[in-house]
């Protein structure tokens, strides 16, 4: 039944059943029904506006409704929150900016009351547009119902009594057009609660709420609202007919400027290269601590196109790609300082996506300077003039793992201690190295790239030589290890040589004798 029938005044005298002798007497049954309406008292019109207001859904409005009657009943139902306790949203009757619209003014009426939550979805790619704006009212959530394309029933009051909600991530699967939904596999749940984490110094507990969407693609801005989120985790499912698509994936991110961690699980796809070089925004991160690129082509799109001044960690993993990147210079619209050809002409077996990776971390680093403390690049390479740039520049750097690199020697030089404007050249003569005496460069101090390194990994990086490793290392150890001022060198304190081919047992015996048991060959 529409608002408008229910307190029409039709209604109103089918209800009351008058007389034969109030029937011939107009005025009298007319005065009998405006008395009663004005007569009932403002507690039970609550109560009756309350009550309307979660028997009606979808596109009937019953608050609005309700306060076109009167003036009165107007004042009424805008000043009883538990009038708007309950919100309908649905795709198919009204847009969805106006549906960000109503679900905003409901959670304003409704003050800090718990909220009931009704999604209708005719489209699941819909789903997560709907609960965007709901997404920062988290905690008030008491029941979230959805139906249509998608269906689920969510009773928060039930889950865990005297906790309250807290989103921890949202997951969005992006699959493929021909990616079975069904019969296959279960159907994927939006909601998965997780037990209550007990905080000792409050008496106050949450419990982990991790939000799941499933689309074909990401929705742009104009379809969101800007969520509070502070983990998002994009993973693109195993289908060739899934197309990374960096411009919706930099225009998504616009979405969630508080980001504290961001992973992007992808597919080794190269995207559609755009016919001319297009400006993309970028994306403003402030909160950004973690950072996690796995499987993607678009790895220079990415961190050329992201302003993360706290970032803290950044996993670079299996980003290795072994054909040529059409698309790899297509988002910047001027070529950028370093994209001239590697003087160094350094041996790899994926040149381009070593230059791709390579300029996206310069990029990153130059905008926003980071206080950069783990590296990680798994399966993950840049070129050897991009390792001397970003080694100059990470003066936060404590952890730096690296597995399966093409590097050089050039490359694992840079970490012993240098000269500027001067070249040395180790010599892989065991006595002389231990040997080494700082004072033996002169009066002026060497400098040692990375300062606050202290913990070094090297897996499986068959290139470098067991003489270049234990020259460039026992050089570093050696002279950090004598400095009395820690605040201008850390000193190694966990170096892993595994797996790496020339790295021998003559040469392990050569860094132990200054590492000591800070030194692990074995995995």
């Amino acid at each position: 039944m529409s608002p408008d029938a229910i307190f029409s005044d039709e209604h109103l005298v089918d209800s009351f059943k008058p007389s034969k002798k109030q029937q011939n007497n107009g005025y009298g049954f007319r005065k009998l029904v405006a008395a009663t309406i004005m007569d009932l008292p403002v507690e039970l019109l609550i109560q009756i506006f309350v009550h309307c207001s979660h028997l009606v859904g979808g596109y009937d409005l019953p608050q609005i409704a309700v306060s076109e009657v009167c003036g009165f009943w107007r004042d009424v139902v805008l000043d009883t929150p538990r009038a708007w306790q309950y919100i309908s949203l649905d795709d198919r009757h009204r847009p969805l900016r106006a549906s960000h619209k109503l679900a905003r003014v409901w959670l304003e009426r409704s003050q800090n009351f718990p909220v009931d939550i009704r999604i209708n979805v005719s489209d699941s790619e819909n789903l997560l547009a709907l609960i965007s704006p709901l997404v920062i009212h988290v905690r008030r959530w008491r029941r979230f119902t959805i139906e249509g394309q998608v269906q689920e029933d969510v009773d928060f009051r039930s889950l865990y009594e005297g906790s309250y909600p807290e989103l921890d991530a949202l997951t969005v699967f992006i699959k493929g057009p021909e990616t079975p939904t069904q019969g296959t596999q279960p159907p994927l749940r939006v909601f998965h609660c997780a037990p209550p984490i007990d905080h000792s110094h409050s008496s106050i507990r949450s419990y982990r709420v991790f939000l799941h969407h499933e689309a074909l693609r990401l929705p742009v801005p104009q379809q969101i609202s800007a969520m509070h989120l502070r983990t998002l985790i994009i993973r693109e499912n195993n289908s060739l007919d899934v197309i990374p698509d960096p411009i919706r994936l930099i225009n998504f991110l616009q979405c969630c400027p508080e980001l504290w961690v961001f992973h992007y699980l992808a597919l080794p796809h190269e995207p559609t290269p755009p016919t001319n070089r297009i400006p993309l925004p970028i994306v403003k991160l402030p909160n950004l601590r973690c950072l996690v690129l796995r499987s993607t082509c678009a790895v220079r799109a990415i961190l050329s196109h992201i302003d993360a001044p706290e970032l803290r960690e950044l996993y670079l993993e299996h980003t290795n790609m072994e054909f040529l990147l059409q698309h790899a210079a297509a988002f910047t619209t001027e070529p950028e300082e370093g994209d001239s050809d590697d003087e160094a002409c350094d041996f790899s077996q994926s040149p381009w996506s070593d230059h791709a990776t390579g300029m996206g971390l310069r990029s990153l680093l130059r905008r926003s300077n980071p206080p950069l403390e783990i590296l990680e690049m798994d399966y993950a390479d840049m070129r050897t003039k991009d390792f001397l740039w970003c080694f100059d520049h990470l003066n936060t750097l404590r952890d730096f793992r690296i597995v399966a690199s093409d590097m050089s020697d050039k490359v694992i030089q840079m970490l012993a201690p240098y000269r500027p404007m001067c070249i040395y050249s180790f010599s892989s003569d065991r006595d002389e190295l231990l040997n080494f005496a700082p004072y033996a460069w002169g009066l002026e101090p060497p400098r040692v790239r990375l300062p606050r390194l202290s913990a070094l990994e090297l897996w499986n990086c068959q290139r470098l030589t067991g003489n270049a490793v234990v020259a460039a290392l026992g050089a570093r150890v050696q002279y950090t290890d004598q400095i009395a001022n820690r605040n201008a060198y850390s000193r190694l304190s966990d170096v892993a040589i595994v797996g790496c081919a020339d790295f021998l047992p003559h040469h392990a015996e050569g860094l132990l004798s200054v590492l000591g048991k800070r030194l692990r060959v074995h995995a």
